[in-house]
């Protein structure tokens, strides 16, 4: 997670905004406890700049506790990239976004796919949730071992929604518990299977966007 410091607010914005680009400015004040979902932006880049106060970062299914520090401290979140927030203080912060752009919740998407068929996939059963050449979110039910496989292109990250299962990169068998994040590294040899007789339901977050000819089996 990028944390950036400047002496000021006004450097701050100085220092971000260019000349090329119409931005959006929100401010927002939250109590402590206050949760803002997780949620990316397409096409816009975004900043969040606070001088005091903490919270709870999440960026791509990793979490981070972040502390102001003297002067004003920003958060950077690219675009396409899942991101959200839960104030641990009474926290005021101001959104900087490079234009306006729809905000996409990840709750949304996830409750949506019950209106919409699912995939056979070679982990099981697939729900498509998001797709663009940036970024793809997939909803995945595994229902038995997968196949083994790598991708040359694609940047992968797991997020264990329901029960649990192990992901098997190389020679490494990992526990992934609910709850639980990981990075597929590329060129690795990887594939998932159920631990239990449970539901293993993982999220799949892609970067780019999923390319199936990037999905190279053994």
């Amino acid at each position: 997670m990028i944390q950036l410091k400047y002496p000021n607010l006004k450097t701050a914005l100085k220092q971000v905004m260019t000349e090329d680009k119409d931005y959006v400015l929100v401010k927002h004040d939250f109590p402590a406890g206050e949760i803002v979902g997780e949620h990316f932006h397409p096409s816009v880049n975004e900043w969040a700049f606070f001088s005091s106060g903490s919270f709870e970062a999440t960026i791509d299914f990793e979490k981070e506790i972040i502390t102001a520090g003297k002067g004003t401290s920003a958060i950077y979140f690219p675009k396409a990239h899942v991101h959200g927030l839960r104030c641990i203080t009474d926290m005021s912060y101001l959104v900087l976004r490079e234009g306006n752009d729809k905000i996409i919740y990840l709750e949304d998407l996830i409750k949506g796919m019950n209106h919409s068929g699912f995939i056979n996939d070679p982990c099981g059963m697939l729900w498509e949730l998001y797709k663009d050449e940036n970024m793809s979110l997939a909803y995945v039910r595994v229902t038995g071992p997968a196949k083994k496989h790598m991708h040359k292109i694609m940047q992968e990250k797991y997020r264990t929604e329901k029960g649990s299962g192990e992901l098997q990169i190389g020679n490494d068998t990992i526990c992934l518990p609910k709850g639980s994040s990981i990075e597929i590294p590329k060129n690795e040899w990887h594939y998932l299977r159920k631990a239990t007789q449970n539901p293993f339901e993982i999220l799949v977050l892609t970067h780019p966007g999923y390319l199936p000819e990037d999905f190279i089996a053994e």
